[in-house]
């Protein structure tokens, strides 16, 4: 009967134990299941962080280009308005802005020196070049003339006078200094303003 009872124990003890392995390995696979998910769950998290900071990263690297092309445009605005310097008005009622400086230390024409120039002139529209009536640029001969001896308009004398060569002058010319009264042809009615861009070529 004892041996019997101890045969029993040991049978239930041998039973014990295998149970207890079972769900030994059966715990194991539970944590190596979950630490699975848990490594999957967290990539992809990190893959989701990771597009995150991409997607920042570039939205920055946009906006920063953005603001790159934003600097270039002001850049090349200031540049074309640098092009067209303020205008000046002389006691005598011409005014002139300056469109292209030449050399600080280019010729200047004196009183009766035979110059050479390339020109375009409109008729003034408020401020602004309107009709254009004449120009030596469209024709492709520069023009020469003995400057400062009234074989030109009192403007034009004035206000290549004080131009360097390799100098570009917008000249606004009242009718006073131009054709007065009596105009110029069909092209250039009675107390007209005048407007001429200026090329000083050669002196």
């Amino acid at each position: 009967m004892q041996g019997a009872v101890k045969k029993v124990l040991i049978k239930g003890d041998s039973m014990n134990s295998k149970i207890a392995r079972v769900l030994s390995q059966m715990y194991l696979f539970s944590l190596v299941s979950f630490s699975g998910c848990f490594g999957d769950t967290m990539h992809k998290e990190k893959e989701v962080k990771n597009s995150n900071i991409k997607d920042e990263t570039v939205k920055k690297i946009e906006q920063k280009s953005e603001e790159e092309q934003k600097v270039v445009v002001v850049s090349q605005v200031n540049r074309e308005e640098k092009k067209m310097d303020a205008i000046i008005k002389t006691a005598s009622g011409l005014s002139y802005q300056i469109i292209q400086e030449a050399a600080k230390d280019a010729a200047m024409p004196t009183k009766g020196a035979m110059i050479q120039v390339h020109y375009t002139g409109w008729l003034d529209d408020q401020g602004k070049p309107g009709k254009k009536f004449d120009s030596s640029v469209d024709r492709g001969e520069p023009f020469a003339f003995q400057v400062g001896v009234g074989y030109v308009i009192k403007g034009w004398d004035e206000g290549v006078l004080s131009m360097r060569e390799g100098e570009i002058r917008r000249l606004f010319i009242p009718a006073s200094l131009g054709y007065g009264a009596r105009g110029a042809g069909a092209a250039i009615p009675p107390n007209a303003n005048l407007i001429f861009d200026v090329a000083l070529l050669k002196v």
